[in-house]
């Protein structure tokens, strides 16, 4: 008998090579029996452990050929060895009810969905994302049934469908779906399209489908190439109000196929993981925003190019609101979140590949995606990665970039003021965030005097900081960010902040209610402030360093430190 304790010392520290699996869908009595094999690479070992849900019984388990003793515990199956080799095949006799997890039946229709966890709810396999290899596919269906997969059909023979993915693919882009389906053709650049919908929806999904081979050609063109050339790009209608990536075959709920273009914004979205999720894949879930932020930003990039700038910013707008509430109730970093599926995923996810198109200018930045989904198609990424092929491409290292807005929480919150003495613009900010790091980014300006203006681009990268711009006019209205590159909130106060540095190395700065306070003296200073009647309305020891304190209220204060003083105004 296998202890748990060795149990838990198994490794899954193996390859998958290659999926051969084999299905009989049952709709009257929402069943599966499977016959799958997996090819795996691995060090020699007496225990190889896979995932399957417990609801299905296993009749039978071949490792090489042989029958082989096994230990289940919940979802996971351990496998004895008795002559391990590298590599190795194991194959799976399996049968029982889905229970309306990983394969589901609906009225007419049955689909698999794997993600997140869900692939072992119908298949064998070690249930991760990177664990990618090709497949091949053989589902046996009630005659009158279609089934549309990943990759080429190879034939069908007796109700069987035979296809083949011949590149890598993980198990949760795995998908088989059946039903009473017409198939629908087209074509771009000479890769095939087919829509495969209930013969009711064929005339509105002539119309709904009608710019996919524009989203395939403008994606190729800034990505690379459709990863999946030489096999084809289908999208299958499901019973489900869903969208899911499935590789070269993806699932669209009927609600989508709507006979005009008002949902394609979801084409757009789910067509754009073929390259950001199906051929470039995350090694864990905790990368999950190099598909969901990329896939959001593909999609608004396409209402962009397709519909014009004031369209996709409606849509930017939209998003970073949704962003801004959630991180008003939680704060979470988008690298190994807290929650696959929240706004911080999608949307700061989107933004942020927004800002370093901002940060790096289009022609480098459309070069490095290129480079980087020329560089790992087929396999899969991570954030490092990511951010390696960019600056390869750059020439220039962004570890400021992708910490701040990847490893670290919320956004920059700028409080700002501006005045003008002769030809100089005295430009103040604060960022005034409670949480998250102090931001750095390239922040755009526009100046405007009726019909003049200019632009300049400022380099934020402190609490608080005063820039001298000249823009050879007397300016009437000064622009943050008019183009809204940066994901953060600006706000003008009403005069500017006042600095001084006391005589005993204290500096103070005030934008709104906030003091900010720099101590170069050897140690900590008490600070007082005292409200005009008087009246002591805050005590604090300040440390050596920077500070920032929070008033009490509006008001003017002076705040006294020994061996200095200073009248604070505070206009908010």
């Amino acid at each position: 008998m296998i202890t748990v304790a060795l149990l838990c010392a198994v490794s899954w520290d193996y390859r998958t090579l290659f999926y051969d699996i084999g299905l009989t869908v049952s709709p009257p009595d929402s069943s599966l029996c499977g016959d799958v094999s997996l090819v795996v690479s691995s060090a020699p070992s007496d225990t190889l452990p896979f995932h399957l849900t417990s609801n299905y019984s296993i009749d039978s388990l071949l490792y090489n050929g042989a029958s082989a003793g096994f230990v289940r515990n919940s979802d996971t199956v351990f496998v004895l060895v008795a002559a391990p080799t590298d590599p190795c095949t194991l194959r799976v006799f399996y049968h029982g009810k889905t229970g309306d997890r990983g394969l589901h039946f609906r009225d007419s229709t049955f689909f698999t969905f794997g993600q997140f966890y869900d692939s072992k709810a119908w298949i064998p396999c070690n249930d991760t994302p990177c664990a990618k290899a090709p497949a091949r596919l053989r589902v046996t269906v009630p005659p009158g049934c279609f089934v549309a997969s990943n990759g080429v059909l190879d034939s069908v023979r007796n109700s069987t469908f035979f296809w083949t993915e011949s590149h890598p693919v993980a198990p949760y882009l795995l998908v088989v779906a059946g039903g009473p389906y017409v198939q629908l053709d087209t074509s771009w650049s000479g890769i095939p399209i087919h829509y495969y919908v209930f013969a009711g929806d064929t005339a509105k999904a002539r119309a709904s489908f009608a710019h996919v081979p524009d989203m395939l050609g403008s994606y190729s063109g800034n990505f690379g190439l459709y990863p999946f050339t030489d096999e084809k790009l289908a999208f299958v209608e499901t019973e489900d109000p869903i969208g899911m990536e499935t590789q070269t075959c993806i699932m669209v709920g009927s609600h989508t196929i709507t006979g005009d273009l008002g949902m394609e914004f979801v084409f757009a979205h789910e067509l754009a993981h073929q390259w950001w999720g199906d051929a470039l894949t995350p090694r864990s879930w905790g990368e999950i925003w190099l598909n969901e932020g990329f896939a959001a930003w593909s999609d608004f990039t396409y209402t962009e190019n397709a519909y014009g700038a004031d369209s996709a910013l409606s849509r930017w707008l939209w998003a970073r609101g949704l962003y801004f509430s959630e991180d008003s109730i939680r704060q979470y970093p988008l690298r190994n979140p807290t929650y696959f599926t929240g706004a911080t995923v999608y949307y700061k996810g989107a933004w942020v590949v927004r800002m370093l198109r901002w940060v790096m200018g289009d022609s480098l930045f459309f070069e490095g995606l290129r480079f980087y989904h020329g560089m790992y198609a087929d396999s899969i990424v991570d954030t490092d990665d990511f951010e390696s092929a960019m600056e390869y491409v750059a020439g220039t290292c962004f570890i400021w970039f992708f910490s701040e807005w990847c490893e670290d929480v919320s956004y920059p919150v700028v409080e700002y003021n501006w005045s003008q003495v002769a030809d100089t613009v005295y430009l103040t900010f604060h960022q005034a965030q409670v949480h998250g790091p102090c931001f750095t980014m390239p922040v755009e300006i526009l100046m405007v005097a009726g019909p003049d203006s200019t632009r300049d681009t400022v380099w934020m990268d402190s609490p608080c900081d005063t820039f001298a711009l000249c823009p050879g006019f007397a300016v009437g209205e000064l622009v943050m960010d008019p183009e809204y590159r940066v994901l953060m909130l600006a706000e003008r106060v009403s005069s500017t902040p006042e600095t001084s540095r006391g005589p005993a190395g204290i500096r103070l700065a005030t934008v709104g209610r906030t003091l900010w306070v720099e101590n170069s003296t050897p140690g900590p200073v008490e600070l007082r402030a005292y409200d005009v009647s008087g009246r002591l309305a805050l005590c604090r020891e300040v440390p050596r360093g920077q500070s920032e304190i929070r008033l009490p209220g509006t008001g003017i204060y002076r705040v006294i430190w020994r061996g200095g003083s200073r009248s604070v105004v505070i206009t908010r």
